[in-house]
């Protein structure tokens, strides 16, 4: 019998799916329309489409298959939509305002009170119940919890406001979850069957905001969560899956089904992390240090920028809610440091108010899709923009046919009658506006991380990312743009090389000339549940790898970074710890600049992390030998398109990529053409096929210099 390994990856328009058949080493990938009214269903339908690949049926190929890997935007989707349940918040007396004080920063563009009114959609005031109970900094009970007062709560929530989830956040819980766990199980033994989410299970950390909006949350998409997931595994198990179903996290790796139950908040922008992951093997391959991951989907544009090819995280980040001008809600989660815009191949074109053309952030999706899709689709995508520039061929767009009059009326109705002017020039600006938004984004994102994109590699994926890769290299001089051969499935592929991560953080307060024994209590207990955890995955040994962190700031700032902790398996001493506060200015200073240190100024410390690792097997990229550099024999046809910036017609030939070989070089202007995804080379550029397939592309005049 077989073993395969299949990823699959949800996203806003398409399914994305990729089998790794291990005897064989043979790879095989396909996609279909997301379904959005039942999300397995697509998965299905993808996995259909890629068992359909290795000449199987669905049932053969799930019977054969060892793992299935899963990135999912439900949770991202649920947030944004605010598509989930009422949920009942129970707090501390005396603070039930928590969620309505907030802490937040006036952005722009949104006014009224807005945001105030965002997390009470989830968790309405009158639905908060104080009850009495109160523990100390220390973990000491101050005033016992009044277990009376937690029934009368509950049960008026259930019966009366008609909650369906639970949240429980009560105050200093992380330093002591007695009355967190007390009020967790009166409200198991009335109603057994509601979801309740408690917030020192989530993330037992310092701040009693963060750690309330995340457990509401938690609690808000809950039901849908364990809905979806029980779902999925019944859908598999039903078509002769018996191997394991694994989850992938907001930290870049995967968890179990019961790991997703559990913490469904953690699902997060579980989609755009396996593609970064993905970037980092494509930099190992090529020992490029420095390189930035960009997904350009059909919904949004993905980027992480990835320093010695080290993924990095983001504390206490905002997560995106409802439909407004902020950045969304500020959070006690942890997630892989990934930056979304909406401005991906179904990306809708508009004309606001006064007359300019935007981009987004709104997307057609796969329902009703771009206008060309014939779906229903009325308004006009960057993908419909493509189609009147005739670089993409209607008959070969990932098993999808393209309605090129659709796609003309759509553009010339909305944009170009509106503006006045032509439907290629119209369709142009909806590309260039695009482009725009991408390269700021870009911009942005490398300048955080204190570094010059001159001198990085792009890791440019996604089923329209080779549409806009002759633009990013030329808007950022960059190095390099790298398109995988698997780019419209970028993600699903490095679902299959995935590890397995958890990370366990508490709090703990530590200046210079503090006692270091409840530190040490701390990480020896997280360190402890991190071992277990891992072994109960199927980790250990060399497997099972533990990392422990810090997370520190000078003395009077508001948000800390994140620090290795360098020591032994034995307890951390005074010395190690000298050693850290002497390397941290330099360690701030290689993030935010040179000089942006406080250098002389004490530092303390604030969480205390542990992050678990299972590593696996892995298959690495199959290296091919170079052949001859004219690709003459892919060279299948030629056709006119309309080419940037001045829309000058022309006609450029087409090449087959899957008639490319190592060694070929393409000069642009020019297509290549895949089944799924498609490169187009402008002006002043060059591509060479690399020996792993992947297509490498630099400005012309980088290449003679």
């Amino acid at each position: 019998m077989a073993n395969f390994r299949i990823g699959i990856d949800i996203g806003g328009t398409f399914t994305d799916t990729c089998g790794w058949k291990e005897e064989t080493r043979t790879l095989r990938r396909a996609k279909a329309l997301t379904n959005y009214k039942d999300l397995g269903a697509g998965c299905i339908d993808a996995t259909s489409a890629l068992a359909r690949e290795f000449n199987l049926s669905t049932e053969e190929l799930l019977k054969q298959t060892k793992v299935i890997v899963n990135g999912t935007t439900l949770v991202s989707n649920a947030m944004i939509s605010m598509a989930g349940v009422r949920v009942g918040l129970i707090t501390t007396k005396g603070f039930e305002a928590t969620l309505r004080i907030g802490r937040m920063i006036r952005w722009a563009g949104c006014f009224d009170n807005q945001l105030l009114d965002i997390l009470p959609e989830m968790a309405r005031y009158e639905d908060v119940k104080g009850v009495t109970e109160r523990i100390d900094y220390k973990g000491s009970v101050v005033c016992r919890l009044n277990e009376d007062e937690a029934r009368q709560a509950i049960r008026e929530l259930v019966e009366e406001h008609k909650v369906e989830a639970l949240a429980i956040s009560l105050l200093w819980s992380f330093r002591n979850p007695t009355h967190e766990l007390r009020i967790e199980q009166i409200a198991h033994d009335m109603y057994p069957q509601l979801q309740v989410s408690v917030s020192h299970k989530l993330i037992p950390v310092i701040r009693e905001y963060e750690r309330t909006t995340t457990t509401v949350m938690d609690a808000f998409i809950k039901r849908m969560a364990i809905d979806y997931v029980d779902g999925l595994e019944r859908k598999f198990r039903q078509r002769g899956f018996e191997g394991s179903l694994l989850l992938v996290n907001c930290l870049g790796g995967f968890f179990t089904p019961a790991d997703a139950k559990a913490n469904p908040v953690k699902l997060i922008l579980s989609g755009p992390v396996a593609g970064a992951y993905a970037s980092t093997i494509v930099g190992r391959a090529y020992n490029v240090d420095n390189v930035i991951a960009a997904d350009v989907g059909g919904t949004t544009f993905d980027i992480s920028v990835i320093p010695h090819l080290e993924l990095g995280r983001k504390h206490r980040v905002y997560l995106k809610i409802g439909d407004h001008a902020s950045p969304g809600i500020l959070t006690g989660l942890t997630v892989l440091d990934v930056t979304s815009i909406g401005a991906g191949g179904g990306t809708i074109g508009w004309i606001d108010a006064r007359g300019m053309l935007r981009m987004g952030p709104t997307s057609a999706g796969s329902v009703p899709g771009p206008a060309c899709f014939d779906r229903g689709g009325k308004e006009p995508t960057l993908t419909d923009a493509f189609v009147v520039l005739n670089v993409l061929d209607p008959d070969r767009f990932a098993g999808v046919t393209i309605k090129p009059k659709l796609a003309v009326s759509a553009v010339r109705k909305k944009i170009s009658e509106p503006q006045g002017i032509s439907t290629e020039e119209a369709a142009l600006g909806m590309y260039r506006v695009v482009l725009a938004a991408q390269t700021a984004s870009l911009t942005r994102a490398v300048a955080e991380k204190n570094m010059d994109p001159r001198g990085l590699s792009l890791v440019l994926y996604g089923g329209a990312g080779g549409l806009v890769a002759s633009g990013l290299c030329e808007s950022l001089y960059l190095k390099e743009v790298i398109i995988p051969p698997n780019g419209a499935v970028f993600s699903a592929w490095g679902l299959l090389n995935l590890e397995y991560r958890q990370e366990f953080v508490r709090s703990v307060h530590w200046r210079q000339g503090m006692d270091l024994k409840l530190f040490n209590e701390t990480l020896l207990l997280l360190r402890e549940t991190a071992t277990k955890t891992l072994a109960n995955a199927g980790y250990s040994g060399s497997q099972a790898i533990l990392e422990s962190e810090v997370d520190i700031r000078f003395i009077g700032q508001h948000f800390e970074i994140l620090m290795p902790l360098l020591h032994g398996p034995e307890e951390v001493t005074e010395a190690d710890m000298d050693a850290l506060l002497q390397k941290f200015p330099g360690f701030y200073e290689t993030m935010y600049g040179e000089g942006t240190a406080w250098t002389g100024f004490p530092a303390e410390i604030v969480n205390v992390r542990v992050k678990a690792t299972g590593v696996g097997k892995h298959f690495r990229l199959k290296k091919m030998s170079f052949g001859p550099k004219d690709p003459s024999s892919a060279r299948t046809t030629e056709r006119e398109v309309t080419l940037p910036p001045v829309g000058e017609h022309m006609k450029i030939p087409i090449y087959d990529w899957n008639l490319l070989r190592p060694g070929m070089i393409i000069q642009a202007p020019s297509i290549v053409q895949g089944n799924d995804s498609t490169v187009w080379l402008t002006k002043g550029f060059v591509a060479r096929v690399d020996e792993f397939e992947n297509i490498r592309l630099v400005r012309q005049q980088m290449k003679e210099e």
